[in-house]
């Protein structure tokens, strides 16, 4: 079975959420869902989006919903899964 899941359509975490959530959880830190790049994970064709040559393109990766969550949990420790190099944005 094949699940098909378009960007639009997909599940990211809602920043506004993570507070109430860290509060009521007594979490020690936090994974959140900013999409994926990594592993064995494919795109379809269906999924991308195509850049100027016509190449396809997946889904970006959600940095605002990071930057968002970690302005209103400052100092608390983001999980990234999968995360076995992360660029300068990211540290």
């Amino acid at each position: 079975m094949t699940l098909k899941v378009s960007a639009a359509d997909s599940s990211y975490t809602h920043p506004e959420e993570v507070e109430e959530f860290v509060t009521r959880t007594g979490c020690d830190s936090l994974a959140i869902a900013i999409g994926t790049s990594h592993g064995a994970y494919k795109f379809t064709p269906e999924q991308c989006t195509r850049n100027e040559q016509g190449i396809l393109v997946p889904p970006p990766l959600r940095f605002d919903v990071l930057e968002e969550v970690s302005k209103r949990l400052p100092g608390f420790p983001i999980v990234l899964h999968g995360s076995f190099f992360c660029s300068a944005r990211v540290r």
